[in-house]
């Protein structure tokens, strides 16, 4: 599938994982925040927990739902995925 742009889930999956972790490799903070849309948030939920993309899960999302990651030791960490299933 391919989403607005011409990017596949795969793409989209793939650049939001590699950009969180190019800004997670830089930070120093106890805690950050990201703010996205909720396609984005879910394609780094399924990457991160190793499910595949799958467009309909954004649809799921509730109104201003929100995933938690944690970042140890240069890996990722889903830890409250955004979606139920």
């Amino acid at each position: 599938m391919r989403v607005q742009g011409g990017e596949s889930l795969d793409d989209v999956q793939k650049r939001a994982y590699e950009g969180t972790m190019q800004i997670m490799s830089t930070i120093t903070a106890d805690s950050i925040y990201f703010v996205s849309h909720g396609t984005l948030i879910e394609m780094l939920c399924s990457r991160v927990s190793g499910r595949q993309a799958v467009q309909h899960n954004v649809e799921k999302m509730k109104f201003l739902d929100y995933a938690a990651f944690e970042f140890q030791d240069g890996a990722l960490r889903l830890t409250r995925d955004v979606t139920i299933l």
